[in-house]
């Protein structure tokens, strides 16, 4: 993996996506949840390729602009750009754009872990331990 490799895909805004689900306003645009959502998958089929058999990734950090809302039926352009790693971190750039420029961007950092560790870690805290 090197330094700016990106992986960019398309998505068009559906009713399930908006802040209707969500808000008690009913408002029919983009939610923050799914803008968020569709940030970390760009993130993950990014940073796929450099998992190890058996890995996942946890995000760590999120750093978050929404700059403008983004209407049901949008058609967007997700992309998610590899900045590098630091500590074993992996560290992203992403954007999600329509046809009038960038309404969210922000800055991921995964890190790599074994699932059945972060599975372990899940059940332990479910139990209070």
């Amino acid at each position: 993996m090197h330094i700016g490799q990106s992986y960019v895909f398309n998505y068009r805004v559906t009713e399930a996506d908006t802040c209707a689900l969500t808000a008690t306003d009913h408002i029919k645009v983009l939610s923050t949840p799914q803008i968020v959502a569709l940030m970390e998958h760009s993130a993950r089929e990014l940073l796929q390729p450099a998992l190890e058999e058996g890995e996942a990734l946890m995000v760590q950090t999120t750093i978050l602009s929404v700059i403008s809302p983004v209407s049901l039926g949008a058609e967007l352009l997700i992309e998610a750009s590899f900045q590098g790693v630091l500590h074993g971190l992996y560290e992203t750039d992403i954007s999600i754009s329509d046809l009038a420029g960038v309404v969210a961007r922000a800055q991921l950092v995964l890190s790599p872990g074994n699932i059945k560790d972060y599975y372990q870690a899940a059940l332990t805290r479910q139990r209070g331990i």
